[in-house]
């Protein structure tokens, strides 16, 4: 079992434990309140009702059978396509002449910090 499936079935149980603590304080207040007869006993059937509802799920998710692992995340910028660098009409520039006296990527315009080798968007390295 993946440690994901692992931390899936925790939290079911922790839910479920805390539905189930929950609840147990409806009935408390539902019956102290009773017994001192304040009309507020039906706050104590609520949270009993609550309680019982978050510990049912969180049981459900603890008792359900094994679901499959969740999808990696994607990479944000897989469909993105690099956008060439400007130029100017009279002079042009190749990309390290673009570089020197930049903080942009010279082959999709990104900013980028000093030190970085590569760029975040288009992952070609750096001049």
């Amino acid at each position: 079992m993946n440690s994901n499936a692992t931390n899936y079935r925790l939290a079911g149980l922790t839910q479920g434990i805390f539905g189930t603590a929950f609840g147990s304080f409806g009935l408390y207040w539902s019956v102290m309140a009773q017994s001192a007869g304040v009309p507020f006993w039906l706050f104590g059937l609520f949270f009993s009702a609550i309680g019982l509802v978050i510990a049912a799920v969180g049981f459900w998710h603890f008792l359900a059978p094994k679901r499959p692992a969740p999808e990696e995340p994607s990479n944000v910028f897989s469909g993105i396509e690099p956008v060439p660098p400007t130029q100017s009409d009279d002079k042009l520039r190749t990309a390290e002449q673009t570089h020197i006296n930049s903080d942009f990527c010279p082959f999709c315009g990104m900013p980028v910090s000093i030190g970085y080798s590569y760029c975040r968007r288009c992952g070609k390295k750096l001049p």
